[in-house]
């Protein structure tokens, strides 16, 4: 079972900055990541971090590449939450994957900030 090593990961270093956004009316989070859906992962984020505005997740079976899926799971939240003309400088970007950052950032025309991680992927 592959869902078990969302619980072997270790929270991003951002996992107190999250918590705190959280807290922020004004403010949309949207945890994204390129792994399939599994409850296990989503009970990881809630355990770990809490409840985000939404979650972005690879569906089951898809081989989209990984930033194209956070790109249109991200445009699809957004649309949801009437925030498609956001101003880009108000979205800031918190990946471990630099090509996918790169990536993110070019579309959303937005600021971007790199954080390694000792995730399983």
């Amino acid at each position: 079972d592959m869902s078990v090593n969302y619980w072997q990961d270790k929270p991003l270093p951002l996992t107190k900055k999250f918590k705190k956004d959280l807290l922020v009316n004004n403010r949309l989070v949207i945890i994204a990541t390129a792994r399939e859906f599994s409850q296990s992962w989503v009970d990881f984020i809630h355990t770990e971090i809490g409840e985000p505005d939404a979650l972005v997740f690879r569906e089951v079976g898809s081989n989209i590449g990984g930033a194209e899926l956070k790109i249109k799971g991200i445009t699809e939240v957004l649309k949801q939450f009437n925030c498609v003309s956001i101003d880009s400088s108000k979205i800031t970007v918190y990946e471990d994957n630099h090509e996918y950052l790169k990536a993110l950032c070019d579309h959303f025309k937005c600021s971007g900030e790199y954080i390694p991680s000792q995730q399983g992927h």
